[in-house]
């Protein structure tokens, strides 16, 4: 009888260690913060980016915003895009690195939503649409020494130039993939409707972090379609309403 409580004891023993194991699973992945900026002015905000090989978990960190204009910013900034597969604040997003497939999440307290994205920004190789060439121009950034490459678009004649480090290479996190097998991104520009954007790394390294953050939690209600999505709101809200209702003729 004795030998039969130590073997419980023993398999329960197992089974709340390989729990534990499994609660505290790590991964290897990328740990970057991108700072926004229209031409030299940086925004009021960074993007908070970590990486593995398969999924990219983007979200805003706006904590330099204090009080009305952190609100401010918020409210006027509400489900607008950053021209990187993230949605601004409630929000953080997941995306599928080879399909471009990504989840918006956002906790609004009661309730907690996972909404697809309709439109998938699959990443696309372009490098046959443009010609680099390294320069022996070098600038610091982000504490490395960055060598300056020219891009020239090979269609529209457009020319731009990127900064990139070598020293970064071994993480699995980029920038964009449209320029193929590049040395590592730290900072590039985007143009749109006249307006310049550009996107510069101010921290990038590799740390093991839990497997479950690039995973959409449990309790979080998926809708594949911005359509479910407002339906299952509006009959959220008249059931609220309704509730409200009864309370106040108590």
């Amino acid at each position: 009888m004795k030998n039969k409580y130590i073997l419980i004891s023993v398999l329960v023993c197992l089974f709340v260690s390989a729990i534990n194991l499994r609660a505290q699973q790590m991964i290897k992945a990328s740990v970057v913060i991108q700072q926004p900026g229209d031409e030299n002015h940086p925004m009021p905000y960074q993007i908070n980016i970590i990486s593995n090989a398969e999924v990219e978990r983007g979200m805003v960190d706006d904590s330099a915003l204090e009080g009305n204009a952190k609100a401010k910013f918020r409210e006027e900034s509400r489900g607008s895009k950053l021209g990187v597969n993230i949605i601004i604040f409630p929000s953080y997003n997941l995306t599928e690195i080879k399909t471009g497939k990504s989840w918006s999440l956002s906790d609004h307290g009661k309730y907690k939503i996972a909404l697809l994205e309709t439109k998938a920004q699959k990443p696309v190789d372009s490098s046959t649409y443009f010609s680099l060439h390294y320069t022996n121009q070098y600038k610091k950034i982000a504490g490395y020494t960055c060598q300056k490459v020219i891009v020239t678009n090979k269609i529209s004649n457009i020319i731009d130039s990127i900064y990139v480090v070598k020293e970064l290479n071994y993480l699995v996190y980029r920038m964009t993939y449209k320029y193929g097998k590049i040395d590592f991104i730290v900072q590039a520009y985007e143009h749109n409707n006249g307006r310049t954007q550009t996107y510069t790394i101010i921290s990038a390294k590799e740390e093991l972090v839990p497997v479950d953050i690039f995973k959409i939690p449990r309790d979080y209600k998926k809708f594949y379609s911005i359509k479910r999505y407002k339906k299952w709101m509006q009959r959220k809200g008249t059931k609220e309403f309704n509730k409200k209702l009864e309370m106040q003729k108590k």
